[in-house]
């Protein structure tokens, strides 16, 4: 299996890696940057008698070698390829044809705009008298997530989808 995680949204994407993680019953999480290609595709294809299937993070790559080439050489591999990307020019020939691949599941993590996530808390007049803040005024992510989940999940899009 093979994605594209496409955006600006790190946290996002590495929350969403975390999930793929679970939901596959992947053992572990190698990462790679565009230079590492010949390790890259001994981590794809290669995986012990023994050991659980595991996914191959490569970040900043589209573009930088023969992409087509090597969807090929990794296909039908028991691992699981992640290409993270911050952004792709999408008028270039080379990136619609990458985009048009069919084994190829895009996931989308753009940030929302400011005033979107404004919305969201607008009607909530004491976000530090619930838990959500520490004393420094600092998010607590998980007691935001546990009260706006459903607001925040229709505000960034539904993702599970794409598995």
């Amino acid at each position: 299996m093979i994605y594209l995680f496409l955006g600006k949204d790190d946290y996002s994407k590495k929350q969403y890696l975390k999930e793929l993680q679970t939901k596959e019953q992947a053992g572990s999480v190698d990462y790679f940057y565009e230079w590492q290609q010949g390790e890259i595709l001994q981590a794809v294809k290669n995986s012990g008698l023994f050991e659980k299937k595991k996914i191959v993070a490569v970040y900043d790559s589209i573009g930088k070698f023969e992409f087509e080439e090597f969807l090929t050489a990794v296909q039908g591999a028991q691992n699981i390829l992640v290409f993270v990307e911050a952004s792709l020019d999408r008028r270039k020939t080379e990136t619609k044809k990458i985009l048009a691949n069919k084994n190829l599941n895009v996931v989308d993590f753009e940030i929302p705009a400011g005033a979107d996530l404004r919305n969201v808390v607008a009607g909530d007049p004491s976000p530090s008298g619930n838990g959500q803040l520490t004393p420094t005024l600092k998010v607590r992510r998980h007691a935001v997530r546990a009260v706006y989940g459903p607001a925040l999940d229709a505000l960034y899009g539904d993702r599970s989808g794409a598995a």
